[in-house]
């Protein structure tokens, strides 16, 4: 069958455990399998340029490879109701709070669209964030919540803290489920979490599930104000 034109794909680097085919690690099973959209494209492909795992991946295609890469993005600001890309000096401006990540995404959109020879809207006017990822929610006190429950892997997780680090706020907490779906990965990467927690500056961590709470837990103790619950006992008081 004849493949699609064009294809673009941000790699998540987490995810579900490797599959059978001599893969060394979860993010080279995950890659591959992507793989299979740029295999099949016919005329153009776009990749996350900085990624060595969709690099290799674009050597299975036949088609045209355009790379996005970090080096295209001068200024990304997290502001309290939205987030500002500016990109090959054009600006982007969403209500919304989203990941330095999301440029690509931007980039590859803005390719596709002139690609086919259709105007682009660099103001996003349709554009409208799904519940759950970044999703703002006005709270008691002049507080503001952000919610990024929809789905994590360590990747995602890392985003989303990356760009609350940003986030202009004198307290911040957090609060965190566990990551599923990683296997034998599973310790490794909460407690590779639970370090990129300790190096923020939180007021108070909250884990929420029996894998944070046996791996994140026990690398964050002693290193900060954290707590742990199982997700039957959590109480809205501690929140």
């Amino acid at each position: 069958d004849k493949g699609p034109d064009v294809g673009g794909r941000l790699l998540d680097r987490g995810g579900s455990g490797p599959q059978a085919g001599g893969f060394s690690t979860v993010e080279e099973a995950i890659a591959h399998d992507f793989g299979y959209f740029v295999q099949h494209c016919s005329k153009l492909v776009l990749i996350d340029g900085d990624s060595s795992l969709m690099v290799k991946q674009a050597e299975r295609t036949k088609a045209k490879v355009k790379s996005v890469m970090k080096k295209d993005l001068s200024k990304y600001e997290v502001e309290r109701y939205g987030t500002q890309f500016v990109i090959e000096g054009e600006k982007y401006l969403f209500q919304a709070l989203l990941p330095r990540e999301v440029f690509y995404s931007i980039m590859m959109c803005k390719e596709t669209v002139e690609y086919f020879g259709l105007p682009f809207d660099k103001s996003f006017s349709a554009f409208v964030n799904p519940e759950g990822r970044g999703t703002l929610l006005a709270g008691v006190k002049d507080t503001v919540l952000i919610d990024s429950s929809y789905n994590a892997n360590l990747s995602s997780v890392e985003a989303m803290l990356s760009m609350f680090a940003k986030f202009p706020a004198e307290k911040k907490w957090v609060v965190l489920g566990d990551m599923l779906e990683l296997v034998e990965k599973e310790q490794e990467e909460h407690e590779a979490l639970a370090e990129v927690l300790a190096k923020m500056e939180l007021e108070r961590v909250i884990l929420v599930g029996k894998r944070v709470g046996k791996y994140t837990y026990e690398v964050l103790q002693g290193r900060g104000p954290v707590s742990s619950f199982p997700p039957a006992s959590a109480r809205s008081n501690e929140l």
